[in-house]
């Protein structure tokens, strides 16, 4: 039993046989397929594909399908693929789904494996919404005069400026469902006078964003993703011909020399923020302004309230320099798998390690003004202060 637990846990980070570069892992795109055919697209994996976990822990599955992302998302997941009468009685009269099913045909919603959504596979596959016909649709779902929407697996949002408006129509749909698995929210920088610099939220964006995570509550929402895109990203939008693509021209700023969010003014209104999410077991946070007053203390609530299996946190394009005192605040006894982008001193690092014994961590682990490249497993207790060379530690078996 203990042979198998080694190679689940070694599975959250390995999407592949061989090594996988650190940026891969600690990147919010590792949530989408590495396969070298789907790279180019950001395309996200495709729930009904082979790489799945077994239901029961006992049954000796295939090495590769212990492996990647994907078979985590699926984890989260298992509970809304089973069979659930909500969602398969079309014949009950307060059963939304044939309305649902027009509504996805009338707008071609899709799901984020490319494929047409169906009604009837909503609580095992995850919508993509991107363009203003799809938040049109989900418009139109959330308003169906019945008492409740059925399950949805998940959610994969892009969201574009205006972000205010985006959100609302989101949280409404939110409210209207018996339950929602997963959630990618994508923020997408695509106006230059933005795109170059780090600012506060605009006005109104903090309440809509605390709506938003406030309808998550009591959803059973396990796996929560909010990312930032700047430069390159594909995005679906309408074009008379059908569904095109567009690519935003990339930055030329360098993340590191990217502003601090100027100060609070006097007016500001700092939001009440909800109430943290406690049914997670994957988080992963890219956006810079989720580390910064009020969100990094709601952040920091949420992952302790979770069991967390998995936690990714990356601030890029504002490099966030306090991690000693986030790690020192977070107490997650399930956690296994931690990606962090930024610097951290050893002797935090040995402090965070002695209370998550079973943690594997990725990242740059800075040790005065030398930098160790730390793969997986746990830290060298027999490797000097002075060496500085690139290493991989692995776990014994």
């Amino acid at each position: 039993m203990q042979a198998h637990q080694h190679i689940s846990t070694e599975s959250l980070a390995s999407g592949r046989d061989s090594d996988i570069d650190t940026r891969t892992i600690v990147s919010p795109a590792s949530i989408f397929s590495l396969d070298e055919s789907e790279t180019a697209t950001l395309r996200a994996p495709s729930l009904s594909s082979g790489s799945l976990f077994s239901k029961s822990q006992e049954t000796i599955v295939p090495k590769k399908a212990r492996r990647g992302m994907m078979g985590i998302i699926q984890c989260v997941l298992t509970p809304f693929n089973k069979s659930d009468s909500t969602n398969d009685k079309l014949s009950d009269p307060c059963n939304p789904l044939t309305e649902i099913s027009r509504l996805l045909k009338r707008y071609k919603i899709s799901t984020i494996s490319g494929h047409r959504a169906k009604a009837k596979k909503l609580s095992s596959t995850i919508l993509y919404i991107s363009t203003q016909l799809d938040y049109e649709c989900i418009e139109a779902i959330t308003r169906l005069p019945y008492p409740y929407l059925p399950k949805f697996a998940g959610i994969s949002v892009c969201i574009h400026e205006p972000y205010t408006n985006k959100l609302k129509t989101l949280t409404d749909f939110v409210e209207r469902m018996s339950a929602l698995g997963a959630v990618f929210l994508t923020f997408c920088l695509r106006h230059d006078e933005r795109r170059n610099k780090v600012e506060r939220w605009k006005e109104g964006e903090n309440e809509a964003l605390v709506g938003f995570l406030g309808a998550l509550e009591g959803k059973d929402c396990g796996l929560l993703v909010i990312d930032e895109h700047r430069g390159i990203w594909l995005c679906r939008s309408q074009h008379p011909d059908g569904p095109q693509f567009e690519v935003s021209e990339p930055s030329h700023a360098n993340p590191e020399k990217l502003p601090s969010p100027p100060p609070l003014p006097s007016s500001y209104s700092v939001p009440v923020l909800p109430s943290p999410l406690s049914t997670l077991t994957i988080l992963e946070i890219s956006h810079p302004l989720m580390f910064a007053s009020p969100w990094l203390t709601y952040l920091t609530q949420t992952i302790n309230s979770s069991p967390l299996v998995s936690l990714s946190l990356r601030s890029d394009n504002l490099p966030f320099q306090d991690w000693s005192s986030l790690l020192h605040n977070i107490s997650v006894p399930s956690l296994q798998s931690l990606c962090i982008s930024g610097q951290l001193q050893r002797v935090d690092f040995m402090e965070f390690r002695e209370r998550h014994k079973t943690v594997r961590m990725w990242g740059y682990v800075r040790d005065g003004e030398r930098f160790v490249h730390f793969k997986d497993g746990v830290w060298p207790w027999s490797v000097s202060r002075r060496d500085v060379t690139p290493i991989r530690v692995g776990v014994s078996r």
